[in-house]
């Protein structure tokens, strides 16, 4: 016969065992999840550090940089080509419809003066867009009605039109408007 002994806890001893080793295990394994973490943590935390330190190093370099009268010399004329380019186009044509176009110059108040009889005189004189408008006073409706006439009869004005006329003792007050011909809408405005 075996002189050997029976142990009734030796399976709960094994349990009890075998359940420390999964949670040494467990333990472990977190404890190292959290110190790589962590490690982790600290490298980015001393990295991230040293690249502010390079950023403002380098934006003080870049103010520096524009504070050069050259750079800022240089960056205007980059702008200023920008924007001749984006409207450079429609600026020339402008100019060019100026230029052709020569609406309200020294001709048009020696064809008015020619149109005026001796007895009339301008008070006031507009031009809005192609429309031309004149105030002024004549001793007689008669000198008004020879004013109207010439100017109707003159190439440079059209659709000619007496709208006020006002009748004192000594004077007559007047209003006419009339459109400049070869005057086109884009041309004025």
């Amino acid at each position: 016969m075996m002189n050997k002994e029976y142990n009734f806890f030796a399976p709960y001893i094994r349990e009890s065992r075998k359940m420390a080793r999964m949670r040494l295990g467990i333990v472990t394994v977190l404890l190292v999840l959290v110190g790589s973490m962590l490690i982790l943590q600290i490298f980015s935390f001393f990295y991230s550090n040293k690249l502010k330190k390079k950023l403002s190093l380098l934006e003080s370099e870049i103010d520096t940089f524009e504070k050069n009268p050259n750079v800022q010399q240089y960056n205007e004329t980059v702008r200023k080509y920008e924007i001749l380019t984006e409207y450079g186009e429609i600026i020339t044509n402008v100019d060019r419809l100026i230029q052709s176009t020569d609406v309200i110059d020294i001709d048009i108040f020696n064809t008015l003066e020619r149109c005026f009889p001796a007895n009339v005189n301008i008070t006031s004189l507009s031009l809005d867009m192609f429309e031309l408008s004149i105030q002024g006073s004549g001793t007689s409706m008669k000198d008004i009605a020879e004013l109207e006439r010439n100017m109707r009869n003159n190439e440079r004005f059209d659709k000619v039109h007496v709208s006020v006329i006002n009748r004192s003792e000594n004077t007559t007050t007047f209003s006419v408007t009339c459109l400049i011909k070869d005057v086109r809408i884009n041309e004025a405005q």
